[in-house]
């Protein structure tokens, strides 16, 4: 909803791609796992996000550190929520499986 807002309220048209190739997808699908699907965390969780990705533009500009450190950071943060959702799965399936039936 955002990156619609973004893109038909200052381009005024639809411009093909505009949404996938600024990110806003993956950002939001980031900041709802990382918020649990909390609402108020969702919105913590996006504004860090954005304080992110702004502030790594911010670092790469005053000093030699390239922007991908921001995107490093936010892999590493992907790899901890699916080692958490991986983990709790696995948990669950193995609880199931403890009573000694076949299926």
């Amino acid at each position: 909803l955002g990156g619609a807002v973004e893109i038909l309220g200052s381009q005024y048209r639809y411009i093909d791609g505009a949404l996938s190739t600024a990110d806003y997808a993956w950002t939001g699908i980031m900041a709802a796992l990382l918020a649990g699907s909390q609402p108020i965390g969702t919105l913590i969780a996006s504004i860090f996000l954005a304080a992110l990705q702004t502030g790594g533009m911010g670092v790469e500009r005053n000093t030699e550190v390239p922007l991908e450190v921001g995107a490093i950071i936010q892999a590493v943060l992907i790899l901890f929520i699916s080692a958490r959702f991986t983990y709790s799965f696995l948990k669950r399936r193995k609880g199931n499986k403890s009573d000694g039936t076949a299926v």
